[in-house]
């Protein structure tokens, strides 16, 4: 029985490597989008400034 413990064991700390990973990698992802998304808008407001507009 605790053989069969064991490998539970094991696999549960494989599978959760493998969601910690995936966690980090979509953490990193969502801070580039957030990254751009900020650059995107400082571009939109100084072409507003640019065009006389008001916001």
């Amino acid at each position: 029985m605790r053989l069969i413990y064991a490998f539970l064991a094991i696999a549960q700390v494989r599978l959760s490597k493998l969601d910690l990973a995936r966690s980090d990698l979509l953490a990193d992802q969502a801070d580039e989008a957030l990254r751009r998304g900020e650059e995107r808008m400082r571009l939109a407001m100084s072409l507003a400034e640019r065009a006389q507009l008001r916001a």
